[in-house]
């Protein structure tokens, strides 16, 4: 049974500051061009632009936003290459689980006929559309539904 009032538990561990001021910085840079990230990641998937081109783009839109907070002390370069790298892994992922469901799709047509090319591809390039990945990844999944078709035959 509790009577009277709780005992509070005193820590002797030092505490330990959790976000320090150049910590904030590179919090906000990063909320600041997280959409430029993630548009450049796609344009590297997308093959419209290369990862060199991408990060200084991205370097020098996170120098502009840190030149008009009055931002000092923070590595642009560094915290571009941290959030492309972050985003140019968030758009693989997505397009690895497109690409599978683009390989489900041809391989459900490779099924009912082995010689039907046309339609495993045009059932890629539908799953393709709708999720708006590279055309690229059409392709390879026709080649992986074939050859999974014939290793299973």
């Amino acid at each position: 049974m509790f009577v009277g009032r709780p005992k509070l538990c005193r820590s002797t561990a030092m505490t330990v500051v959790l976000f320090t001021k150049e910590r904030a910085y590179g919090a906000a840079l990063r909320a600041w061009g997280a959409h430029d990230a993630k548009r450049l990641a796609l344009a590297i998937a997308w093959e419209r632009s290369t990862e060199t081109d991408a990060h200084r783009e991205l370097s020098t839109t996170l120098a502009w936003h840190a030149e008009r907070a009055k931002i000092t002390g923070i590595s642009c370069k560094a915290v571009a290459t941290s959030m492309l790298h972050d985003a140019m892994a968030a758009v693989d992922e997505h397009h690895e689980a497109v690409l599978q469901k683009m390989i489900a799709a041809a391989e459900r047509e490779l099924v009912r006929n082995r010689r039907a090319i046309l339609p495993a591809a045009l059932a890629a390039a539908d799953v393709a559309e709708r999720e708006a990945v590279p055309p690229a990844l059409i392709d390879s999944a026709v080649r992986l539904a074939r050859w999974r078709t014939r290793r299973r035959a």
